[in-house]
């Protein structure tokens, strides 16, 4: 399937499907919503949106899906597939002396409302977190997504009984072994249980939900630098250290609830 997004690149749309070993066959059919049901010979599947570069193709968003159900569009495979969504994403810059990392993590709940006398569902957002490092360590994306799905959980923001898309943005070649749990996320940490990581790119995608998302969240953690610039100092006095980081701190700005990001 092709399609171009609003920078006029024409995108290449593909599902991907690993077979079981050692199988002798396999089937797949589609089913009412144009999602393809892949039978017992499979074992995992996803749906990828790139487009061809000269120093080689631009994964534009990769979403990890069942194979009882692997959809084309971002909207309908999480909207069929998981209860909540959230985008974590993190700039690092040099504040003085100090390299300084802002991760920022915003959280998405499906929701149900009217629309012209019929139920719709929509994504809503709930207001966005970020979390401040000095001084971080080099895996430090990878420690921003742990330490925000503790947060998730922690904060009561998601029960651990619901199924989380968590997009990220960077170590796209390990999410295939993060997801299965051959791999800790950072440390000794796996992914908890639930929990699915999918690839956007906040670059590119044009409205698709997940590249919006992911752009959302490079723009708070951009934001977020204006609090270390003022005063690095002061921003990290007596917070915690860890063999991490030499300073962290949570911002969780009071934001009132705004306009449903509703499914394109």
């Amino acid at each position: 399937m092709n399609k171009k997004d609003n920078n006029n690149k024409k995108h290449d749309e593909y599902i991907y499907a690993q077979t079981k070993p050692d199988v002798s066959g396999y089937t797949f059919s589609f089913g009412p919503r144009g999602e393809l049901i892949l039978g017992e010979g499979f074992e995992s599947a996803y749906s990828e949106t790139s487009y061809e570069r000269k120093k080689g193709p631009k994964v534009v968003r990769r979403i990890t899906q069942p194979t009882s159900g692997t959809y084309f569009d971002s909207a309908d495979a999480l909207e069929s597939h998981f209860d909540f969504f959230c985008a974590i994403d993190t700039n690092t810059r040099r504040v003085g002396d100090h390299r300084v990392s802002a991760t920022a993590l915003v959280s998405f709940e499906a929701v149900w409302a009217p629309v012209k006398g019929e139920l719709d569902r929509f994504w809503r957002p709930d207001s966005p977190v970020a979390i401040l490092f000095k001084d971080p360590c080099d895996k430090i994306e990878n420690l921003g997504w742990l330490l925000s799905l503790n947060h998730i959980f922690e904060a009561g923001i998601i029960g651990k009984d619901k199924k989380l898309a968590v997009i990220v943005d960077s170590d796209l070649s390990n999410i295939s072994s993060y997801n299965k749990r051959e791999r800790p996320i950072f440390d000794q940490h796996l992914l908890p249980q639930g929990t699915t990581l999918l690839y956007g790119s906040a670059d590119v995608g044009g409205d698709d939900i997940v590249n919006k998302a992911m752009r959302w969240a490079d723009d708070f953690s951009s934001q977020t630098f204006g609090v270390v610039t003022k005063d690095l100092d002061r921003c990290f006095k007596n917070t915690p250290t860890s063999r991490f980081y030499t300073g962290i701190r949570y911002i969780e700005p009071v934001v009132r609830r705004g306009t449903e990001a509703r499914r394109t």
